[in-house]
Order: structure tokens, then sequence, then C-alpha cells
């Protein structure tokens, strides 16, 4: 998006709203931004990059809230326009339109990452030489290709075309899609969320992908954690799930305090 420095009088009411900044010429606005009110207690820190906020969004009871920034830090953060970003710490992150992010502890980019896609799981041999791909659009008849015949032309040429993706992603910034929600969250580091996921009450994620979309979200619950794993569409995980190296595959539900290590769940497993 088009950007421009702050104007003087911008930095005064940003200034009386609580707002600030060691360095207020790395704070680069779109055209059409105002204060008005949309900003309060906010900490800039690095490059921060804000939309406009003009909209209202809907909260699970009902009631509507003003976009805008308020009682948190941003440091080298990208916020599109009308998206919301309360009471929460965000550290080299680029948040979509109309994305929510509330009562968050970290929500960080940590280093260079694929989210998860790419990361070897040990599914059949705990030497790795049946080892399948985590990748976002991993299915079961993929699976079985890379798996059981590894090494093979049909194999290589498509561990080539997965490679090209997810090299494709590779960001040192976490991503929050359009639409998307994350509400009361502990640790979320390296993640990549979809348009729509939905994250709430979810303890601690490291280099996760989401695949998601507005009409098949997939929703991460209460107490989750979640290292180097890919979560696809309309799964639902929940109950203090505990996953490493794994895929949840898209209508999957994970609830109730299940663990889970080098393991693909795919469509519709319960």
């Amino acid at each position: 998006m088009d950007l421009r420095p702050l104007a003087p009088a911008e930095i005064g009411e940003l200034s009386a709203a609580g707002c600030r900044s060691a360095d207020w010429s790395q704070v680069r606005v779109a055209p059409a931004f105002a204060v008005q009110g949309r900003l309060r207690e906010v900490e800039f820190s690095g490059w921060v990059e804000l939309g406009v906020f003009n909209a209202e969004l809907p909260d699970l009871g009902g009631r509507t809230r003003p976009t805008g920034v308020f009682f948190s830090s941003l440091h080298n953060v990208s916020l599109a326009d009308d998206s919301l970003v309360r009471h929460s710490d965000l550290v080299n992150v680029r948040v979509g339109k109309g994305a929510w992010v509330n009562r968050v502890g970290l929500l960080a980019g940590e280093g260079e990452s694929h989210f998860a896609n790419g990361q070897e799981v040990k599914v059949l041999s705990e030497d790795g030489t049946r080892s399948v791909p985590l990748w976002r659009r991993l299915s079961a008849t993929l699976a079985h290709i890379l798996c059981r015949r590894r090494g093979r032309r049909e194999a290589e040429a498509l561990r080539e075309l997965m490679a090209r993706d997810w090299t494709s992603l590779a960001s040192d910034c976490s991503w929050v899609g359009p639409g998307a929600r994350v509400e009361r969250s502990g640790r979320l580091s390296n993640i990549y969320l979809e348009e729509g996921a939905r994250l709430d009450g979810v303890a601690e994620l490291f280099d996760c992908y989401v695949a998601s979309s507005l009409a098949s979200p997939a929703c991460l619950g209460a107490g989750v954690t979640a290292r180097r794993v890919v979560f696809q569409r309309s799964s639902h995980t929940q109950g203090g799930v505990s996953l490493e190296n794994c895929l949840v595959g898209e209508g999957t539900r994970l609830e109730n305090g299940f663990s889970a290590e080098e393991s693909l769940f795919f469509a519709n497993s319960h």
C-alpha cells in the first residue's frame, strides 16, 4: 500500500493519546490515515506501517469494537486497513485487512521460517527413510506417493513442486490473514494464519501454518500447544491438545488432552 510519513499534527495527536516512539519517522501511514481516537497507549519501535481505521468489528457477544490499536506495542509491524490490535505485543508481524488480535502475550516472527512446510515427518520409520514433508496442501494420496515411491521419478518431481511452494512462503515475519481472529493466547512465534483462521485461548504455537478460509475456517482453542504443525481448513483443535511435527488435515478434530508427535492426520480424522 502507498504510505506517507506522519504529519506533525498527527504526531501531536498520538502523543496526547499516550502513544510513544523513539523515532516517529519510522512510522508510516496510508494517505487517508487519521488518528480520530483509533490509537491509544501504543508503543512504536522499528518500522511500523498503519492503514486506515474507520470500521467496527463485531465480537463474539454481538457487540462491536472500533478498529485501530489500543494498549499494545508494535515493533516492525504492518497493519492493513480496519484491523484491530488490543492489549497485545507484536514483533515482526503483518496483519491483514479486518483481522483481530486481542490479549495476546507475544505474537512474533523470530528469524526466517517456512511455517512448518518442508518439515520431515518420520511416519513409517524412525530413521527417516520413509519420511514425508509437511505441506499446506498435503493429502493422503500425495503422502503415499512420497513415502512408498521415495526415490522414484514421480515422487521426486512432487517434492520439487512442493519445495518451490514452501520456499515462496519464506519470511521473517508472522502473518495474520484478512479476517483472522486471535484471542486470549500466549506465545505465538513464526505462525502463518490464512484468511478467517480462529485462535482462542491457545497456549503456544511455534513454526505453524494454519490453512483457512472465511467459509471453512480452521479453529484452535483452549490450551493448544503446537510446534512445527500444519493445520488445514475446517480442522478443530482444542482442549489441551499437544502436537509436534504433525499434519492436522481438513475437517480433522483433535481434543481432550490428545498428544502426538511425528504423525499425519488426514481429512476428517477424529
